[in-house]
């Protein structure tokens, strides 16, 4: 399972993976936690690394931060791209009738389709787990939805602004960078102003609290736009 990873973060995801055992076990003051991690050297390569990641690539707004992280390998990228067309062909996009349809984008939710593909995916949330714990402290407790969505040229190429309804934590993860043009994602950062995240690398995923943070998919000006998308409950 850990070849799905991220070169980056496979580096480093057995060291970070004790250290969020030992934080969870111990509960321990921050400066006996940053102790503990010094006095391994693994530990402490690890958690630098990260802790860089997230303090570098990160939006900050007044409802709270957005972080840009490695998750998955270019090659699970691909491979998921080739899944989501292959279900699109067979079960087409369908837009989330739950939603108001100005917030409606075309999407698969993986579960209804192909229970395999998303256990495989539900494995994966170990790892993903290791940077809400390092952000938030907490890890969520319940899967709302893991889901294939895409922005289309000509089609549906953006979103409106929206908080996501039942996601405390969300993971939007890049698949094809590259392969269109336009796209990203805003982030409000106060009443009148909003930071453009730029498309992501392949295998990276944007993370944030859905609930909170205002946002919107960017417009997709040429080619199609796929994403990987967790939303994730139980916040606290």
């Amino acid at each position: 399972m850990k070849q799905m990873l991220h070169p980056d973060l496979r580096e480093h995801i057995d060291a970070l993976l004790e250290v969020c055992a030992y934080g969870r076990e111990h509960n321990p003051e921050p400066e006996a936690l940053l102790t503990a991690i010094s006095t391994n050297q693994d530990w402490l390569n690890a958690y630098e690394w990260a802790n860089g990641i997230v303090l570098n690539n990160r939006v900050a707004g007044l409802a709270g931060n957005a972080f840009a992280v490695p998750f998955l390998s270019e090659k699970i990228c691909d491979a998921l791209v080739r899944e989501s067309l292959k279900l699109g062909a067979e079960h087409g996009y369908k837009p989330n009738t739950e939603e108001e349809s100005p917030y409606q984008i075309p999407e698969i939710v993986i579960k209804h389709v192909d229970p395999e593909l998303f256990d495989q995916l539900y494995q994966t949330l170990r790892y993903l787990e290791v940077w809400f714990l390092l952000i938030y402290h907490t890890s969520p407790t319940d899967v709302a939805s893991i889901q294939f969505a895409r922005y289309e040229e000509g089609f549906t190429d953006h979103g409106n602004w929206h908080h996501d309804r039942d996601s405390d934590f969300t993971a939007v993860v890049s698949l094809n960078p590259g392969e269109f043009e336009g796209g990203g994602t805003d982030i409000r950062l106060t009443a009148t102003s909003y930071y453009s995240v730029p498309p992501l690398p392949k295998g990276y995923a944007l993370i944030l609290n859905g609930k909170q943070i205002h946002h919107r998919g960017r417009r997709v000006n040429k080619g199609i736009r796929h994403l990987l998308v967790y939303w994730l409950a139980g916040l606290g």
